[in-house]
């Protein structure tokens, strides 16, 4: 379903503050033509950014009920008011990076990119570049391997070149938003919130149990010595 992956990078964080959650960041790049319409699809919209629209379906409903991930639909309630509590995005120093000289407050931003008011448009898909600056000495061994194509005006320091490959001009995956959702949530796989939601447990079996869920024939069962 989710086509053939060609790199995946994960990492494991833990922060300092108590009221942070332990958390992954992954990247997986899935190469394009082996995935079809509906791949895509499922792909895109296992992310939510709005406490409003955590299970936002009848289909989200019905399928984390038969999946043991929502007892009822009341349950529905609660687990808003969790995503709106453990989720919402409350930007500290930690998170800000500097944008030009000077220590008011003007002169950072926020490193995540705010749901509704960052996105192009937050009723569809979006894939928005990410404007990361590499190293002089990496675009050097770039441009050598044929992989990098200096910008027309070099004495321009604003000005980017081209990267060749598409491992080197990332961008950042944002899904519809409801507008009215002022928390700013950090996205969610709503999967994963649910089970979060029923039980403590470690974030691998976490998703170990979620992935099981979603491919059930092509992962062995858990048992309870596992558990």
């Amino acid at each position: 379903m989710l086509g053939t992956n060609t790199a995946i990078f994960a990492r494991d964080e833990y922060q300092k503050d108590a009221g942070n959650l332990c958390h992954n960041h992954l990247i997986f790049a899935v190469n394009t033509s082996t995935v079809n319409g509906n791949s895509e699809r499922f792909i895109q919209d296992l992310i939510r950014t709005s406490v409003l629209e955590v299970a936002k379906t009848n289909d989200d409903i019905q399928r984390l009920l038969a999946n043991g991930l929502l007892k009822s639909i009341d349950e529905i309630t609660e687990v808003t008011a969790r995503a709106s509590i453990i989720l919402r995005h409350n930007c500290d120093d930690q998170y800000k990076v500097r944008i030009r000289p000077g220590e008011g407050p003007e002169n950072f931003r926020c490193r995540k990119l705010h749901s509704v008011s960052d996105c192009p448009d937050p009723a569809t898909y979006n894939y928005v570049s990410i404007p990361y600056k590499y190293q002089e000495s990496t675009l050097d061994i770039l441009k050598v391997i044929d992989m990098y194509i200096s910008p027309v005006d070099d004495g321009d320091l604003q000005a980017r070149g081209k990267c060749t490959h598409a491992y080197f001009e990332p961008n950042r995956h944002t899904v519809p938003c409801n507008v009215n959702d002022d928390s700013n949530m950090s996205p969610v796989i709503v999967d994963f919130l649910m089970l979060s939601n029923q039980c403590k447990m470690h974030k691998h079996l976490i998703i170990q149990m979620v992935l099981q869920n979603m491919y059930a024939n092509t992962l062995p069962s858990l048992t309870k010595e596992t558990m």
